[in-house]
């Protein structure tokens, strides 16, 4: 696991270096040690023609100065979750906007390449929580990672419920992305293996939800996978897919997957 840079992390994240250095320095400084651009400036320039063009037709805001701050306060110690080696091989950009919308949908984060888009709202009365903040940062990567490395999909669906199908159409996904207004789980999406109703969207955020879980909330993962054998089963799915990425997530997994 990463350790360079382990006390500008951990005050930064508590707000000491944002009372002292204006947020392009702050910017500068995680770019530095991570290798990451972080892009803010101008909202519009960061979105592909294809976007705006094919799918959805894409719109696109500026960031609350606020908001901003927000996420340059925790996203350092998020990154640090990472080995280094996996963040310079796997993500170059984080582009920071207000809002994102495709076919008139608000969007928390999406992914293109090697690049995340992270929204944090454009009012500063209405920030996003830290918790939200954080977990779309792992969802969008853990989307990355997805696509990059060898993952199981075949074992991923033997853990659902049969005769279980995710959205077909990308109407359909978009439409359950609509629906998926409440994130919080029940008793009854346990059993069947899903944290909330947004992993019934697609397998790709079955798996993300899971992720955040994971580097978010690794107790409450924890609990539910030794309770329900559904959730178990698909935790020890990603356990072994992070693992066979890289042995320097072990720390991260311990925390979440010790079952």
């Amino acid at each position: 696991m990463i350790t360079t840079g382990l006390y500008f992390m951990s005050t930064i994240a508590a707000g000491t270096f944002s009372k002292q250095l204006s947020i392009d320095e702050q910017i500068d400084k995680i770019e530095q040690l991570f290798k990451i651009k972080i892009l803010y400036k101008d909202s519009e320039q960061y979105i592909p023609l294809l976007w705006k063009i094919q799918s959805g037709n894409a719109e696109s805001s500026q960031a609350a100065t606020d908001n901003l701050q927000q996420l340059i306060n925790i996203l350092p110690n998020e990154i640090e979750k990472y080995p280094l080696e996996i963040l310079q091989d796997n993500l170059s950009n984080i582009i920071v906007l207000g809002e994102l919308k495709f076919f008139n949908i608000s969007y928390g984060g999406t992914y293109l390449d090697k690049t995340i888009y992270i929204t944090v709202g454009t009012d500063s009365t209405h920030k996003k929580s830290v918790m939200h903040l954080s977990s779309t940062f792992h969802h969008e990567f853990n989307s990355i990672l997805m696509f990059r490395y060898e993952f199981s999909k075949l074992s991923w669906l033997a853990a659902n419920p049969d005769g279980f199908t995710y959205a077909k159409t990308e109407e359909e996904k978009l439409q359950a992305l609509k629906e998926s207004t409440n994130i919080e789980g029940s008793k009854k999406l346990y059993k069947y293996g899903f944290l909330t109703e947004y992993n019934k969207s697609s397998l790709e955020n079955d798996f993300n939800m899971y992720a955040e879980f994971a580097f978010t909330r690794p107790a409450r993962l924890t609990n539910l996978a030794k309770k329900y054998p559904r959730i178990r089963r698909k935790v020890i799915l990603l356990k072994e897919f992070y693992l066979n990425i890289s042995k320097d997530f072990k720390p991260v997994m311990v925390l979440c997957c010790n079952i």
